[in-house]
């Protein structure tokens, strides 16, 4: 296994005649992964490169399950079945398909404990997954260590949702790449060399801060709406609260003036009973007044009662006296 800062070269699809010089010339550890099923091409390889890891599946952008398609030269084997390629070898049979397991690039060199290796030169001679393995790669910044590119194309689409020769160079100047050579032994089969665009790196550069600024504007555009959002809510439980204090103190003076009426009525209740109180004590003093005069007549009454009462007796006795004188 190479060191995790050692350079590598990863080749992916079927070995063609120019990618095999290419393998053998690069002086690097190579990780391969092939839908032929070349065991020379394989051995040769061993004998000519530092280090060679081939991969267990077919590498795929998503690493689903795929149909592999078999045809009479191995070469041409693919993830999808053969369109465009009939007309260029009318001969061409299809052995047999079958469902197998993929894997995506990043699992397949974890699987080898490459994944920490970066890469130095891609070749891509499947051609109908290309473009879609490199938008997916550069998005998860695997190309990000390129120095080389190749990429086996068509002027015409081969297979099934291939993209053609335009196409796929043209997605790879979006990506930051630019032609540096061809490879035409069968015009039909062009291997393209791509190096970075000098102005990558600082476009990669610009494009980072942008992100950047764009992530800072969007959290800050995040902060202004929930700040917003606290200060609607803030708002409706302020215009809340003034409501409720509203209808509280409606409802307290209400009760104050309640309060109000009962103690001024209680008051004059108050003041009523006071002067009936005044009233009856004026009318108890009349009362005792005349009662004490009743008394003393009363009385005045009763002695001059015992007064008539001792002359009546003293009369009387008068008379007894004289009757008995006289009989």
């Amino acid at each position: 296994m190479p060191e995790a800062n050692t350079p590598i070269l990863v080749h992916i699809g079927s070995i063609r005649e120019e990618s095999l010089r290419i393998l053998q010339t690069a002086a690097l550890p190579t990780f391969i992964a092939t839908l032929e099923n070349e065991s020379g091409k394989i051995e040769t390889l061993k004998n000519n490169v530092p280090r060679l890891f081939v991969a267990k599946h077919p590498i795929t952008s998503q690493g689903d399950d795929a149909v592999l398609h078999e045809y009479s030269l191995s070469e041409f084997n693919s993830l999808a079945p053969v369109s465009g390629l009939k007309k260029l070898y009318p001969g061409l049979v299809e052995k047999q398909h079958r469902t197998v397991e993929t894997h995506t690039l990043e699992a397949a060199l974890k699987a080898h404990k490459l994944n920490a290796a970066p890469i130095a030169q891609l070749i891509i001679e499947q051609l109908e997954g290309a473009q879609a393995l490199l938008q997916t790669l550069e998005a998860q910044g695997q190309l990000h260590s390129l120095t080389k590119l190749w990429v086996r194309t068509s002027p015409e689409s081969l297979y099934a949702g291939m993209p053609t020769q335009s196409e796929l160079i043209a997605t790879c100047e979006q990506l930051g790449f630019e032609i540096v050579d061809t490879q035409a032994n069968d015009p039909d089969f062009v291997l393209v060399e791509l190096k970075r665009n000098p102005l990558y790196s600082e476009y990669k550069k610009l494009q980072e801060k942008a992100a950047k600024l764009a992530q800072r504007e969007k959290e800050q555009a995040d902060t202004n709406e929930k700040a917003q959002a606290e200060i609607a809510q803030l708002k409706q439980t302020h215009e809340k609260l003034t409501q409720q204090h509203g209808e509280q103190l409606k409802k307290a003076q209400a009760e104050s003036t309640q309060l109000k009426q009962e103690r001024e009525k209680l008051t004059k209740q108050q003041e009523t009973l006071r002067e009936q109180l005044r009233a009856q004590q004026q009318s108890n003093q009349t009362l005792e007044a005349e009662m004490q005069a009743a008394q003393a007549r009363q009385n005045k009454l009763a002695i001059e009662l015992e007064r008539a009462e001792a002359q009546l007796d003293l009369i009387k006795d008068l008379l007894l006296k004289d009757k008995l004188l006289q009989g």
